[in-house]
């Protein structure tokens, strides 16, 4: 229960500041992912994919929704960053041990125009409740906290998705 109004104020802040963005207002945006090189603006669509299931099928179908936006608009007309976070739930899709699309993950985020990130807290969570050493994807780049950086690539306009 507390989860789930924790999960709607965040997504209502993220509709708010959404809203603001579009009206006109400036806002400014933290620096808290240092590590990940911020895209100037040039492509036409800027998309972040929240992505927090540990149902397969809704993984895959987030991985075949990136790729057909892509396919649909053009791969110089849009920027998609998947934000993976959930300690039990969508995290270890990162992970070379546990992933069933480490492959598929690899060279999409060889992709120029495609970014995959990882919680770091949900990575941590993870490590410690089952005590497994993992190694993250290569390409992966982890984040500090992922609900965070949804919050920040809203603010600079791009457009939040969630399946």
């Amino acid at each position: 229960m507390i989860r789930s109004r924790i999960l709607y104020v965040v997504l209502s802040i993220l509709l708010i500041s959404t809203v603001s963005i579009s009206a006109g207002e400036k806002k400014s945006i933290p620096k808290q992912v240092k590590n990940i090189k911020t895209v100037k603006h040039q492509y036409k669509h800027n998309i972040v994919m929240h992505l927090d299931s540990k149902d397969q099928k809704i993984q895959k179908v987030s991985l075949n929704n990136a790729m057909a936006l892509i396919k649909s608009y053009g791969k110089k007309n849009i920027q998609i960053e998947i934000v993976i976070l959930g300690a039990g739930t969508a995290i270890p899709l990162v992970f070379n041990e546990s992933s069933p699309y480490a492959d598929r993950i690899r060279k999409m985020v060889k992709m120029p125009n495609v970014r995959i990130t990882a919680c770091g807290g949900s990575m941590k969570k993870y490590k410690k409740r089952t005590g497994k050493k993992l190694t993250l994807i290569t390409g992966v780049n982890p984040v500090p906290v992922g609900i965070a950086r949804i919050v920040e690539l809203s603010e600079k306009g791009y457009t939040y998705l969630h399946p």
